[in-house]
């Protein structure tokens, strides 16, 4: 769960940053700046002295020459140069508030208000983004441009990324859709750096074609949205799940369902979108781009209708782009391990060691498993390790692979490693294969069998267990339950990972993680009455966040109390412990 808001402890951090790490003291008053020689040391010089600053008088005099030398390289006024100091400080991946700046500043909101115009400007020349959502204050973030060139100790001036081919385009166009899924940025700014990108490049037949078309602001958005969905990720289908995620405005939301389904919107008109045919009829809420669209917009990838109506390649791939990032907090003995593992699965060092493995006359493939309590992190671990290892994850639907007549179940579970084997093959860097909750497919093996099932089950897992002699990539299994796994697959698992109970600090970083708005002592306090694994911290954050939509009011601690009480299905004391 992705945090909007600083913690007190990131915001204690950030501070102790900070050069030297001292509040503003008036009595240095006197004491003599030297004159800044580049935009970084000025920047340097202002952080150190804003932390707990106040905005006194004494403060400002302090940093003048500083904030002198910052606004009459950057062409900003000075209180736009002191708040770009202390975004630059607060970095990139930080979610900035207003009440973040006075905490920095140790001064009250109503000085910061006074800013207001100021962090606007900022916005309006891109050195911040500005990040709305109906349910919390507005946050800003620092653009990784601008601090590129502070970094270069150059004025940050947005450049139109103008000359791009089609597959360049729609590759930014994929970036800002990301960050718009993820509330990097609100759909303002995608429509506006969306539009930018789009007349920079006039050149291309998706930009004539797109700025034919004359569509309304939120249409315009649609479309881009139905694109990249077809270019980037395969997925020629269009719900209102979809175009829901791009709006936070509910009566936007209703208003575009209505004119869709009536056929009254100018997507439906102009013959861009049409609604799905399923099984002879109509489906009223999946949509598809029309072949006229498809040629006279997507032209320059050679995507027709007969190409949308094939099936998409690789399909049931997860690439790495699409998992979002998140923070996961371990026991020592599962930090190491898992450690271990992202170093191992690193692209370059993989290759090395399955290149010496295979030297050597060993199995190059790697098959790990993770067990422990549900709750515990597992899926999750396994999404962040493909994540942050570059990797593709093809996910096993279990379900599926057993089928009710003879002899199917076995020749899907040969499919599937046929399917892995190829990727493995074509793809530059090899995709993970994860079955996840395992537990009914390598589970112990039946003896003297006499059911069909059971003779089924034991087919299904003995082709696994040949596979994995072979396997020639990366398999992740993860379980709940140990005591049922066949011994012959314990022995093919290279690496097995206990996901424990995790401690009562990692507790706590898990509450202020979820609930930011929580205190230290708050968070330790709730750490130590409620054994809760990560997953049921992770509920109680929801229910948090749901409550204050509904109320407007960032709700109690007796009020998260009352969500851990109905989150116990049992008397706290005596339930089992499980973890994050």
């Amino acid at each position: 769960m992705r945090n909007s808001f600083a913690s007190r402890q990131q915001m204690a951090t950030i501070k102790k940053s900070t050069v030297l790490n001292r509040p503003y003291d008036d009595t240095n008053d006197e004491q003599e700046m030297p004159t800044p020689t580049c935009l970084l040391d000025a920047i340097e010089v202002i952080v150190e002295r804003a932390a707990d600053c106040g905005l006194s008088c004494g403060f400002y005099k302090s940093v003048d020459a500083s904030l002198e030398y910052l606004s009459s390289r950057l062409e900003m006024t000075k209180n736009e140069a002191l708040l770009l100091s202390v975004a630059v400080n607060m970095g990139t991946d930080f979610r900035i508030t207003l009440a973040n700046i006075a905490e920095y500043f140790a001064c009250t909101r109503i000085k910061v208000l006074k800013l207001a115009k100021d962090i606007d400007s900022l916005v309006e020349r891109r050195y911040l983004r500005r990040v709305k959502m109906r349910e919390r204050e507005t946050t800003y973030t620092l653009h990784y441009e601008a601090v590129e060139s502070i970094q270069n100790d150059k004025p940050y001036i947005r450049q139109p990324q103008s000359g791009l081919d089609a597959e360049q385009l729609f590759e930014e166009i994929h970036k800002l859709i990301r960050a718009l899924k993820h509330r990097q940025i609100d759909i303002s700014t995608f429509a506006e750096e969306s539009e930018l990108l789009i007349t920079s490049n006039n050149h291309l037949l998706f930009c004539k074609a797109y700025k034919a078309l004359d569509l309304q602001d939120n249409n315009k958005l649609i479309l881009i949205k139905a694109c990249d969905m077809l270019v980037n990720q395969d997925d020629e289908l269009v719900t209102f799940n979809d175009i829901d995620d791009m709006f936070e405005s509910e009566s936007v939301i209703s208003r575009l369902h209505k004119d869709i389904l009536n056929g009254t919107n100018e997507l439906i008109k102009k013959e861009v979108l049409e609604q799905y045919p399923n099984d002879s009829f109509k489906s009223r809420d999946i949509f598809q781009l029309t072949e006229k669209a498809c040629t006279e917009l997507l032209g320059e990838f050679g995507i027709t209708k007969s190409f949308v109506e094939a099936p998409a390649k690789n399909k049931n791939l997860t690439q790495p782009s699409d998992i979002f990032a998140k923070s996961l907090y371990y026991n020592p003995s599962e930090e190491q391990q898992i450690s271990r593992l992202e170093s191992l699965l690193q692209p370059d060092a993989f290759a090395n060691i399955t290149q010496r493995l295979a030297d050597s006359g060993m199995r190059k493939g790697f098959a790990c498993l993770f067990y422990g309590a549900p709750g515990t992190g597992k899926t999750e671990t396994v999404l962040q390790l493909a994540r942050k290892t570059g990797r593709a994850l093809m996910q096993v639907n279990i379900s599926s692979i057993k089928d009710k007549y003879v002899g199917e179940s076995e020749k899907n579970i040969k499919n599937l490693f046929d399917r892995y084997r190829q990727l493995v093959e074509s793809e530059p860097i090899a995709p993970i294969l994860f079955f996840n909750e395992a537990d009914a497919i390598f589970n112990k093996r039946s003896e003297n069998t006499v059911r069909a099932v059971d003779k089924m089950e034991n087919a299904i897992q003995n082709i696994i267990l040949q596979e994995m002699e072979t396997l020639e990539g990366i398999l992740i299994a993860t379980t709940n339950l140990t005591s049922n796994l066949d011994s012959a697959f314990e022995r093919r698992f290279i690496y097995k990972v206990k996901f424990a109970t995790p401690s009562l600090e990692a507790k706590q970083a898990i509450w202020q993680s979820m609930i930011p708005s929580l205190s230290e002592e708050d968070a330790a306090t709730l750490a130590s009455a409620y054994n809760f694994s990560g997953g049921q911290i992770e509920n109680i954050a929801r229910k948090q966040t749901v409550e204050y939509i509904l109320s407007g009011e960032e709700p109690s601690v007796a009020t998260i109390r009352k969500f851990c009480e109905a989150e116990c299905l049992s008397n706290v004391s005596t339930r089992r412990a499980i973890g994050f």
